[in-house]
């Protein structure tokens, strides 16, 4: 079946937003290769304050989240809201989304501003990851975990 242009702009459109999903799933998960199979080998992953963090490589970032998310919190849930594909040209892509974050030792929502690329194997990953926090409680949760 041939597809027209502007089909292939809505399955484009559907592919990233299920990458973004994969990614929240397998973090959730902590399915860790599942993870880094959502980003490029040269990711560029930021977060700000009060994170205030940076890695510049899919090897460094996955090993933070392998150490960080499996060793020093109880759980870790994300929960991604509004994502909204602003531009897409081609094989790269820029997308915003609300990130909600839930923990048993803090709370967080922020905004995600993405960059993606649809790689020589057709798969859309993540090429750039940047999170502004904009709600941060350090309050442990509530209730038995």
């Amino acid at each position: 079946m041939k597809v027209n242009s502007e089909q292939q702009l809505f399955v484009d459109r559907f592919l990233i937003r299920e990458q973004i999903d994969n990614y929240i799933d397998a973090l959730n998960h902590r399915d860790w290769d599942r993870l880094a199979s959502t980003l490029c080998n040269d990711v560029h992953w930021s977060a700000s304050a009060p994170f205030d963090m940076s890695y510049q490589s899919k090897a460094t970032f996955v090993d933070m989240l392998h150490t960080v998310q499996a060793y020093q919190f109880g759980f870790v849930f994300q929960m991604g809201h509004g994502i909204t594909v602003r531009e897409l040209a081609g094989a790269r892509a820029r997308v915003v989304h609300t990130l909600e974050i839930f923990t048993n030792a803090f709370h967080t929502i922020g905004l995600y501003y993405d960059e993606m690329r649809k790689e020589t194997d057709g798969v859309w990953r993540f090429s750039r990851r940047d999170f502004r926090p904009t709600y941060h409680d350090k309050r442990n949760a509530p209730g038995d975990t």
